[in-house]
């Protein structure tokens, strides 16, 4: 890796973390310089401005998600043999496969932080989102070719476009995780405050919920 690659790299990183911790709004150039270790110089010659830093971090989460979910689907083309089975052999199966796709999107705190302050910034900045516009089209299809693996798995097939399926998997999925981060803080916050009540607050809530969504927009593989 050249020193200037390396630099960008190291700022990427920096970068990440000062947007999980303080949005775009607080991403100052003193604190992502100060994260990553580097002068104003070091930054200017090897980005040139912050909007362009912010755009390569968006991109560089993209595709470190669809990376993970080609990686998983090159995997199951090798390994899953379809199968048709009854309903309840078949959740059993999906439930199984499922987890591997949520792992490969990378949910978590981080993740939803940064795709979150991702979003809003490009509904505020149409500008700014229309970039990324080819690139979540193929992080969207990616997932929606993992998930129709997994409905492949037990002998169905989407019968709604596997695009929209994906769509609502994400929707679950992130608010499901956003969730799950508040209520892992809120002890830690208030040690004395009960345990928060709530819906898909579980890795089960949520995998039970997602197969249930993709048996409803599924039918078993050459009906009709």
């Amino acid at each position: 890796m050249t020193g200037r690659a390396d630099t960008v790299e190291r700022l990427i990183a920096a970068t990440r973390v000062v947007l999980i911790e303080h949005g775009f709004a607080g991403a100052t150039l003193e604190r992502i310089c100060s994260e990553a270790g580097f002068t104003r110089g070091a930054f200017y010659s090897s980005v040139g401005d912050k909007d362009t830093l912010f755009s390569i971090v968006a991109e560089d989460e993209y595709v470190h998600s669809i990376q993970r979910l080609q990686t998983v689907s090159k995997k199951w083309e090798a390994e899953l043999h379809p199968t048709v089975l009854k309903r309840g052999e078949a959740g059993a199966v999906m439930a199984q496969l499922l987890p591997s796709a949520l792992e490969a999107i990378g949910l978590g705190r981080d993740f939803f932080i940064l795709h979150n302050e991702f979003l809003v910034r490009a509904a505020r900045e149409p500008a700014w989102g229309l970039q990324f516009r080819d690139i979540n089209r193929d992080f969207v299809l990616s997932l929606s070719s993992v998930l129709t693996q997994i409905l492949g798995a037990v002998g169905r097939v989407p019968s709604v476009r596997p695009e929209a399926l994906s769509q609502a998997v994400i929707g679950i999925a992130l608010r499901a995780t956003g969730v799950d981060a508040w209520r892992h803080e809120l002890p830690q916050l208030d040690p004395n405050s009960p345990t928060p009540r709530g819906t898909m607050l579980d890795q089960s809530d949520i995998s039970a919920l997602i197969i249930n969504l993709l048996t409803a927009c599924s039918a078993p593989r050459g009906e009709g």
